[in-house]
């Protein structure tokens, strides 16, 4: 059902939040992993989004603002919040009544970036 380059921008999503032990993998960790997605990456360069900008105030949220796995508690994994798994329920929602294979990559883009809880990426886009 996924389309292999958004199978990889997930995977990536996961092992950077959980390499740093975030206990939840939100959807600007999704944004983040996008950022190296050639498919979302050209739809942010054509609306001249400064991706290299993005991606660090992406970072600073995200390591300011995530909560971090308690220390030996290594039953637990990282888990995708609401918020992440409604961005990308509505990505392959979109995909599937649209009768075309979009990228679903793109259409993860798309749907985050209509999110209307989506607060901390309009901050980031606001100061690119």
């Amino acid at each position: 059902m996924l389309s292999k380059d958004l199978e990889v921008t997930l995977n990536r999503a996961y092992k950077d939040a959980r390499s740093k032990r975030h206990e939840f993998m939100t959807v600007e960790h999704l944004l983040l992993a996008l950022l190296d997605n050639e498919a979302a990456a050209a739809v942010l360069r054509a609306c001249s989004v400064d991706i290299n900008k993005l991606r660090k105030h992406l970072q600073e949220f995200v390591n300011s603002s995530t909560p971090l796995l308690v220390e030996g508690e290594a039953e637990r994994e990282t888990q995708p919040t609401l918020g992440f798994q409604r961005v990308l329920q509505r990505a392959v929602f979109h995909v599937q009544s649209s009768g075309k294979m979009k990228s679903l990559a793109r259409m993860c883009w798309w749907q985050f970036s209509v999110s209307k809880k989506a607060k901390p990426f309009t901050i980031c886009v606001n100061k690119v």
